[in-house]
């Protein structure tokens, strides 16, 4: 298998809104590592045609569909400045061109303002280190037919990452933070098409 070769057939895909074969089903022994090699590939290859990175998406934070997807866990991969837009005004017009099979789901972005030291599991610690937090959406997008991947294949997708609107961001106060773990521990959202 060529890391390499892989990398520019998944960014080809990215770029042409298509789809390609299963990498682990092609390359047996593709696994975690080479699917953040693959990443990592893509990564200068983005950077070399002038795209900035200027955040991460974590995905399949929730177990609960683990089993849907193949997943085994979270899976993560850069977000570049051409694929975040700012809702302005609270809305935003994303042209789905070029996208593979899209899906909407709303999210949570946030940005830091300290690093977050691993180990830490109590959400107002972790709020410390927040600067803000904004509704948002992201649009998902993968790159193997009808959504059928392994977990490795996720990794080298640009962890399904294709846009991410974000929302107005809401500052942190120190005051807030353990009213604001709570809800954001309890939040429900509810995602509607006309009406």
């Amino acid at each position: 298998m060529n890391i390499q070769v892989i990398a520019r057939e998944m960014l080809d895909a990215l770029d042409e809104g298509g789809t390609i074969p299963s990498i682990v089903e092609r390359n047996p022994g593709f696994g975690w590592d080479q699917g953040y090699a693959v990443a990592a590939e893509i990564l200068k290859l983005r950077r070399a045609r002038g795209e900035k990175t200027v955040g991460r998406k974590i995905g399949f934070t929730n177990r609960n569909i683990w089993s849907e997807y193949g997943a085994t866990a979270p899976i993560w991969a850069h977000v570049y400045d051409r694929t975040v837009v700012v809702a302005e005004r609270h809305r935003a017009v994303i042209s789905l061109k070029n996208s593979a099979r899209p899906r909407l789901e709303p999210e949570i972005a946030f940005k830091l303002k300290a690093s977050l030291p691993a180990g830490i599991t109590d959400p107002v610690r972790i709020l410390e280190r927040i600067e803000w937090v904004a509704a948002s959406f992201e649009i998902v997008d993968c790159h193997f037919a009808d959504w059928k991947f392994q977990s490795a294949d996720s990794a080298a997708d640009f962890a399904l990452h294709w846009r991410l609107i974000v929302g107005a961001p809401h500052p942190i106060r120190a005051h807030e933070m353990p009213a604001l773990a709570k809800q954001l521990h309890d939040c429900r959202v509810t995602l509607k098409r006309n009406g």
